[in-house]
């Protein structure tokens, strides 16, 4: 809490300029670090935290296309625009201002490939053959397709799904994305990784994110048809688990400092570790939207206390009230399919099951006091915008 910004935001240290980054970081690490203590010590912290004042900064750094800087000042990509939607969906924060315009930024951050870039990057050299500049030029025409990128606009894009605010704005092209992104799987001569841009060598790091785009992307892509819920692998599970098992693992007789890599010619280190077990999860158990889940969670989701809320200036309580249940209800939603677990190997090579991409099915403030929703964050998205 001492990194808390006096304006809103929380910055990397005591008396930093706010990021969203370190703020997206300190917020998780909040939401690990409460989850399963006493709600007198949850409700203690959390009333320590200015929400007033973080969306107000958040709402600082939004742009008139729907993007994010990073800091006042700073650049801007998806990543800004999923740690502020994350934050505010953990903090209950994600007003019709707040989210405004978003769906355009997101589908013009997709390109030709499919996948989507960092941001949308008008191309100053494409023009009409008049010479004059395209009144609609083609999406992200100098952007390039990136698994990292992909995962965190595709985050965002199911995060802001359903709100009434947003009903009618463009959509991105699920098909063309779920194409790409299963192209980033590497042939089994590549031992079946993933990488994270097209002709790139695969990476250990990948296995998270370009994995970890799938669950979310079938989640959008059967949004519309509420029948079609029987579950599907979109990638090659097997074949990641082998490349993590034993590409992403020195298994020499001189190897003695453990930790997990990003290929045979380098070395371990804590940041392919954590992406490459996050990677190992997501393969081993397969996890989806539970559309009866989602139901149920919208009907226990109750009257909340509206002195406590943050509402819109343009929303009624009642718009406000059908925007908490249907944010608490979606982030909630995820299942773990436990009779679709696949091991490859050893027993002992399982891991235990991390959430589809950033939650956890554990909530703090439940429906009956939904005015701050403070979900336990999974660990496989702590550190993505590091």
């Amino acid at each position: 809490m001492s990194c808390q910004h006096p304006e809103g935001g929380f910055g990397g240290g005591p008396g930093q300029m706010a990021h969203l980054a370190s703020t997206y970081a300190c917020i998780a690490a909040l939401s690990i670090l409460l989850d399963g203590a006493d709600q007198n010590v949850v409700d203690e912290t959390l009333a320590k935290i200015d929400r007033n004042k973080m969306l107000q900064w958040m709402l600082s750094l939004k742009m008139p296309d729907g993007s994010f800087t990073m800091h006042h000042g700073g650049e801007i990509d998806v990543r800004s625009c999923f740690g502020a939607l994350t934050v505010a969906t953990i903090l209950n924060l994600l007003t019709p201002e707040l989210v405004q315009n978003i769906p355009e930024y997101l589908v013009s951050c997709q390109t030709y490939e499919g996948g989507l870039c960092a941001s949308s990057l008008p191309n100053k050299f494409s023009h009409e053959p008049d010479g004059t500049q395209p009144e609609m030029p083609s999406a992200a025409p100098v952007g390039e397709a990136h698994g990292g990128y992909n995962s965190c606009a595709l985050a965002c894009d199911f995060l802001v799904q359903g709100l009434p605010s947003l009903s009618g704005s463009p959509r991105l092209d699920y098909d063309a994305c779920l194409r790409w992104a299963a192209q980033m799987q590497g042939l089994p001569i590549e031992g079946g990784g993933f990488r994270g841009r097209t002709n790139k060598l695969v990476d250990g790091c990948y296995s998270w994110w370009c994995a970890g785009a799938f669950p979310v992307l079938r989640a959008l892509m059967t949004s519309d048809f509420p029948d079609q819920q029987e579950s599907f692998d979109l990638f090659d599970r097997q074949a990641l688990q082998e490349y993590i098992l034993l590409v992403s693992q020195d298994l020499t007789s001189k190897a003695k400092q453990g930790g997990l890599r990003d290929k045979p010619s380098a070395k371990a280190d804590m940041y392919h570790t954590h992406y490459i077990l996050a990677g190992l999860s997501l393969a081993q158990h397969s996890q989806k939207h539970s559309r009866q889940r989602l139901e149920e969670l919208k009907a226990s989701f109750k009257t909340p206390d509206y002195s406590k809320c943050i509402i819109g200036n343009s929303e009624s309580q009642d718009e406000a009230f059908e925007r908490m249940k249907e944010i608490y209800s979606r982030a909630l939603a995820w299942e773990v399919e436990e009779d679709k677990d696949l091991v490859v190997g050893l027993v002992s090579n399982k891991v235990v099951s991390s959430s589809s991409w950033w939650l956890t099915l554990a909530c703090h403030s439940s429906a009956q006091d939904p005015f701050l929703f403070l979900f336990g964050a999974g660990h496989s998205y702590l550190y993505i915008l590091s």
